[in-house]
């Protein structure tokens, strides 16, 4: 972005007061960053300041799934409003009238036909920024329509909804093991449940246009990711984890005196050299890295879990930073 040209006119004509876009800014709900629109468009709807994923427009979807971003969006049918006269605080039918205004759809479902993978297919989508996806006699017709014109041509047919359960069901299915994750970064168990709580909130805004193949892995990194960004601002304020700070100081060795770990373990090379290290050694050896290295787990954990004393413990892990630093060297990456 330019922001000579795109902001700053080559002449001051005159002073006048301008109205400003109401989309002009965008505020992060996480963090409460002013984010500047476009910019979060090409970031794909992830804050820039703390990695939070906001809510991905139903279009902007489309344009993902669909090859070359083409497609034909499905006119929805023309029905009858509110049948029933519904009324609570609001008339349903005036309510819609507003919806309809602020965001320029006609109800809360979305239907799309184009190529994914060269192969011709229906795609229906509920809007959440219409009404919150209310379910209305449009929707019910829509998804019929969908499924006829499916049908008559043969095509795959495919619905997005999203269901605020999923996020309890994924809790009870996954909230012990990525409160585990947290909790080794942060040994606190206050600061481990926020994470994990903004960990299922992330996963939730960004799957789609995300689609993990597989969702314990994902949230693990999530919810890793966001521990992390909580250890660096505790570290900074001098709170930092025990385990987190002596795993760290331990691949300071092999990586860099002062680099930051974690930058690092993301870069290219890097992980190509710990994915060859882990795939050369046995698999014992290859837990006891991973569960120090990206879970944090404390030598004296590992050691129990696995049935091995202290010191094969730290004895393992010693060789196998001796290994990565001789694989680093031998890259070329820079220590």
């Amino acid at each position: 972005m330019n922001w000579l040209s795109d902001f700053v006119r080559p002449k001051i004509k005159k002073i006048t007061t301008k109205e400003i876009a109401d989309n002009l800014w965008t505020k992060c709900p996480q963090c409460g960053h002013m984010l500047f629109t476009k910019e979060l468009e090409k970031n794909n709807f992830v804050c820039s300041a703390c990695d939070h994923h906001l809510r991905f427009p139903v279009l902007k979807r489309f344009a993902m799934l669909f090859d070359n971003a083409e497609y034909k969006l499905i006119s929805l049918p023309q029905l009858k409003e509110d049948p029933l006269n519904f009324k609570d605080s609001k008339k349903y039918s005036d309510r819609l009238r507003s919806y309809r205004k602020a965001t320029g759809s006609q109800d809360a479902i979305k239907i799309a036909q184009g190529e994914i993978g060269g192969i011709s297919c229906v795609v229906a989508a509920f809007d959440f920024g219409f009404m919150g996806g209310s379910m209305g006699t449009v929707v019910g017709e829509g998804i019929v329509k969908a499924a006829e014109l499916a049908t008559k041509g043969n095509y795959p047919l495919t619905f997005w909804k999203r269901n605020e359960n999923a996020l309890e069901i994924t809790r009870t299915k996954y909230g012990s093991y990525c409160r585990s994750i947290a909790f080794n970064i942060l040994r606190n168990g206050e600061d481990a449940e926020e994470c994990v709580n903004d960990s299922l909130l992330n996963a939730w805004n960004s799957i789609p246009p995300n689609k993990p193949r597989n969702l314990r892995t994902y949230l693990g990194k999530l919810v890793r990711n966001v521990s992390i960004n909580r250890f660096e601002h505790y570290s900074a304020q001098k709170r930092g984890g025990t385990q987190t700070e002596l795993a760290i100081s331990e691949l300071e060795n092999s990586l860099s005196d002062e680099a930051d770990v974690f930058a690092h373990l993301e870069g290219e090379a890097i992980t190509r050299c710990i994915n060859t290290l882990l795939k050369n050694n046995p698999k014992e050896k290859r837990i006891v890295f991973v569960r120090r290295y990206w879970y944090f787990d404390s030598i004296a954990d590992i050691a129990k879990a696995y049935s091995l004393s202290e010191s094969k413990v730290t004895s393992i892990l010693f060789r196998m930073r001796k290994e990565l630093k001789e694989a680093l060297e031998k890259e070329g990456v820079n220590l």
